[in-house]
């Protein structure tokens, strides 16, 4: 396992032997959530491209750790450097593209207004999505081990995306309008190509007048996206290779339905995601230990569990009520290995209530408790025999 990623606004003056403090949300999460102790190795860096490797000297208090600094690794500047252009989808798929393109190794993600855009991003509304962009590109870029997280510019008009594509050494408009001529799109690191930018276009965002307009200004032509890049995807693996999410065929559209979550609510948040994060070793999405909010997904499959405040949620339905009464939700989750996963989380603290034992033919369970009393099942599927 790779040591953690910390972020500090500065590494200016680290040296050999220095002790940087790591506070705030990032100590918080460090001291209060991981639950690092001294002697274990972090890394830490400013998002910028400098990193400190080194083990922890010490904690104190709930949001305070001290590093010693012993190596120096560093992230030097891309080259090519790959700035992408995603027109705003709805929901929640547009941090789901900025992780998945943080993962990848993107350089700068610009959101694009498009007129065509059911999402508007205007006054606080479209601060605070914005301020989400660069949230989940600061956590992914975290969680991907990079050094050098990628920048998320402000939201850009047609107008000055037109601009950016017109600067670029190499640009591309990845669409879907089959009336264009287009070819399979190229590699973006070919030789002298310092600036690549590719624009994201799966919804025809951009209006074939400013289109045209665009090809006047910049050296750039459009490029059919291959199938694997067909469109934002619904629910990404978590280390992929491209995106890869059929296209749907126009029988299903207007009409496809995802399963976004199973959202627990729950009075002691801090517990609940020291359970889900640490002992089950589910995956958070933003590393937000002290709440009001986090969702949690596995290494596979694309389902989530997220954790809400209960008194938060109390707020918008009253019927709710502050203290639970009784049990509301089940948390399933499928393993390959009942057993050894089970000896797993038994050895981080779990106490299985059930099982190992089979519940039908084609498949054994067990269950256990979270520290809120929510009941999570496990699930081991059998092979069908005869």
């Amino acid at each position: 396992m790779t040591a953690p990623v910390f972020v500090v606004d500065s590494l200016e003056g680290v040296g050999p032997g220095s002790v940087v403090d790591v506070e705030g949300p990032e100590g918080r999460h460090a001291v209060s959530v991981r639950r690092l102790q001294p002697g274990e190795e972090v890394v830490i860096t400013d998002g910028r491209g400098r990193g400190v490797s080194g083990v922890v000297v010490s904690t104190s208090g709930k949001d305070h750790m001290a590093v010693e600094a012993r190596a120096f690794p560093a992230e030097p500047e891309p080259s090519p450097r790959i700035t992408v252009v995603q027109a705003l989808p709805k929901g929640d798929r547009g941090e789901l593209a900025v992780e998945m393109m943080t993962e990848t190794g993107v350089d700068a993600i610009v959101p694009w207004q498009a007129a065509r855009c059911i999402t508007q991003w205007k006054g606080d509304r479209g601060q605070k999505a914005l301020a989400k962009w660069r949230a989940t590109a600061r956590e992914a870029g975290k969680q991907s081990r990079r050094l050098r997280f990628p920048e998320v510019a402000d939201a850009a008009s047609t107008r000055q995306v037109a601009a950016l594509l017109a600067a670029a050494d190499f640009a591309a408009v990845l669409h879907s309008d089959f009336e264009h001529d287009s070819t399979p799109s190229p590699p973006p690191n070919s030789p002298g190509r310092a600036r690549s930018c590719w624009s994201w276009d799966p919804k025809e965002a951009w209006p074939a007048t400013s289109w045209r307009s665009s090809r006047r200004r910049a050296p750039s032509r459009a490029y059919w996206a291959p199938r694997c890049c067909a469109r934002p995807p619904p629910a990404p693996p978590r280390r992929p290779s491209c995106w890869a999410a059929p296209a749907a065929g126009p029988e299903h559209r207007g009409t496809v339905m995802e399963l976004a979550q199973v959202r627990l609510l729950v009075s002691d948040f801090a517990a609940c995601y020291r359970f889900y994060a640490d002992v089950l070793g589910l995956r958070p999405q933003s590393g937000t230990g002290e709440g009001p909010y986090e969702k949690f997904s596995p290494h596979a499959g694309s389902a989530g569990i997220a954790l809400q405040d209960r008194a938060m949620m109390a707020g918008v339905l009253a019927e709710l009520g502050v203290t639970a009464t009784g049990h509301r939700s089940l948390v399933v989750l499928r393993v390959d290995d009942l057993d050894a996963y089970c000896a797993q989380i038994t050895a981080r603290g779990a106490t299985v209530l059930h099982g190992p034992a089979p519940m039908t033919e084609r498949m054994r369970v067990a269950h256990l408790k979270d520290p809120e009393g929510n009941v999570v099942e496990l699930q081991e599927w059998l092979l069908l025999r005869g």
